[in-house]
């Protein structure tokens, strides 16, 4: 079983869920809190990345704390943002499916995964090819 995959599915294809943790950036007390405030007063910290846009935006003007709490996070939020895209394209491709097949499973430890895996035959090509890419047999 693909770890990416159970992730991704285990999550229950919640778009809400892709965008919590970079609003949780924002929220956080961290070494970007005053630059927050400072720079990005306006920005609405509920739309998916914006808070993070606003600081790469006034890079140059940063505190130097949090620069480099920029710099510490900048992995992470690499992986959260690509994660966030094979989540989305999954999510896209298996949307329908996932209601058909599996409209009674809940969401948690891979078993969307299971779920469509165990109808592979039955789901729609675009699902089964992304289904085989994220998780090839």
């Amino acid at each position: 079983m693909n770890i990416h995959l159970m992730i991704i599915l285990t999550i229950g294809f919640s778009v809400i869920s892709l965008i919590a943790p970079l609003n949780t950036f924002a929220a956080d007390s961290n070494d970007c809190s005053a630059d927050i405030a400072r720079f990005c007063k306006g920005v609405d910290p509920n739309r998916g990345g914006a808070v993070l846009a606003c600081l790469e935006r006034h890079e140059e003007s940063l505190s130097e704390p949090c620069k480099k709490y920029e710099t510490e996070m900048g992995g992470k939020r690499l992986e959260t943002r690509e994660l966030m895209r094979e989540k989305i394209s999954l999510r896209r491709s298996c949307k329908q499916d996932v209601e058909t097949f599996c409209a009674d499973t809940k969401p948690g430890k891979g078993v969307i995964e299971k779920c469509l895996t165990a109808n592979k035959g039955k789901i729609s090509v675009q699902c089964r090819e992304k289904l085989n890419a994220v998780s090839p047999e």
